[in-house]
């Protein structure tokens, strides 16, 4: 009963927030889209799901979703690395992060 209709609503409302997105969920398969379902980044937005910190230009972004396969629970996660090119605020040029 109200517990799908609450789900749903809560998904539809992500969808429309680009929290989840339509896309390859397979990289080098394009043919592979489908609705990734680990909540991205977004500025100015709290989701307790979603993490970012950036540390010497290396900017981490760790997102997790609640999987629920029948009476058992887990937790499932997505850990991104990535290293922001030169003209990002936050980029440490590679000196800074002791490789030169």
């Amino acid at each position: 009963g109200a517990g799908i209709v609450e789900w749903l609503g809560a998904f539809v409302d992500r969808l429309e927030r680009g929290v989840f997105r339509a896309m390859p969920l397979v990289p080098t398969e394009p043919d592979s889209k489908g609705i990734n379902l680990f909540p991205r980044y977004l500025p100015n937005v709290i989701d307790p799901s979603v993490s970012r910190v950036v540390t010497r230009g290396v900017e981490v972004i760790a997102s997790t979703v609640h999987m629920i396969q029948n009476t058992q629970h887990g937790w499932t996660y997505s850990i991104r690395l990535r290293l922001l090119p030169p003209g990002h605020p936050e980029h440490s040029p590679a000196a800074e992060r002791g490789f030169e």
